[in-house]
């Protein structure tokens, strides 16, 4: 299940290899399995990194506004509740019996939680690796069926070297994918049991990994539509942090959801969260498609604008 979803995408690319669609056509296959592996090395090392930064520094400012209530109740509840021997305290247990006395810090500790450390940093991180990261491939990649191999150093500034709209499209994708497969493989080998592995391998691969190419397909949508420029530094953040915006609210709402039923509301059944889980993809497909019917699918494509790496680097 976990291997499924890449499955499926590479799949479609072949198939839409296969097609006489002018704008489907010289699908370069190195480039597109650069970026999939991209999303694992360094999308996802980098982004356990920013996270983990983020994470410590919020949870620091929860316990210093509520840390009197909070800790009283974890020393009652581990007194109430002693861990078997050569066995760890279950930090999910102690969360779901933790009782919040002020409700709105603990929703903005997870609305922090979803949309900045989860959102946020991975949407940029994937972002980043298109635009102008280790996997970054020119836009002539893409042009008249060149390889990586014959890839030209310096950025194309003439429109017959621009990238097509699809590719560009397909290239966010091929990176959601990839950092959404890494991703699942982790948390399903986490997990103590094999039941539980499956269970997780199976929830991730159905829900966590269309959600990842989503949300990275509609910031390439978003780009591909904004009008081309040759941009400042400032301007060219600001542009990209506008494309990534939809998808950072889609992948937040995700998270801070799957937060709230499972560890407020005491979902045990999961019931509630499958639902708004699968109501966020639907949304997400929705709007997918609303962008697709105003691209101009057959025209070539400058992304945002000439710009030095460096500024491309301030989006992590």
């Amino acid at each position: 299940m976990l291997y499924l979803p890449p499955s499926l995408f590479a799949l479609a690319v072949a198939t839409s290899h296969r097609r006489q669609n002018t704008h489907i056509r010289d699908i370069d296959t190195d480039a597109l399995v650069r970026l999939f592996l991209g999303g694992f090395f360094p999308g996802v090392i980098l982004a356990m990194l920013a996270e983990t930064v983020l994470t410590v520094a919020g949870l620091g400012v929860f316990l210093a506004l509520d840390h009197g209530d909070i800790l009283g109740q974890i020393q009652q509840y581990r007194a109430q509740h002693p861990p078997p021997a050569n066995a760890t305290l279950n930090v999910g247990d102690v969360l779901s019996h933790i009782r919040i006395r002020h409700s709105l810090s603990v929703l903005l500790g997870m609305a922090f939680m979803a949309f900045v450390v989860a959102g946020a940093v991975e949407e940029s991180i994937k972002t980043w690796l298109v635009l102008r990261g280790p996997c970054f491939i020119r836009p002539s990649t893409w042009s008249h069926g060149a390889t990586s191999s014959t890839l030209s150093v310096n950025p194309p500034t003439d429109a017959a070297a621009a990238t097509p709209p699809f590719h560009f499209v397909l290239s966010f994708a091929a990176v959601g994918c990839g950092f959404a497969t890494i991703e699942n493989v982790s948390y399903a080998f986490l997990t103590p049991t094999l039941a539980l592995q499956i269970w997780a391998a199976a929830v991730r691969g159905l829900l966590a990994t269309p959600l990842h190419m989503i949300c990275a397909t509609l910031t390439g949508m978003q780009l591909v539509l904004l009008p081309p420029t040759t941009s400042t530094s400032k301007l060219f953040s600001r542009r990209v942090g506008r494309a990534m915006l939809p998808g950072i609210v889609l992948h937040g709402a995700y998270d801070l959801q799957s937060f709230l039923f499972t560890f407020w509301l005491n979902d045990d059944d999961n019931i509630m969260s499958f639902g708004a889980s699968a109501l966020c993809l639907v949304v997400g497909g929705l709007y997918l498609n609303y962008l697709r019917g105003h691209i101009h699918w057959t025209d070539n494509y400058h992304p945002v604008g000439l710009v030095d790496d460096d500024s491309a680097s301030m989006l992590v």
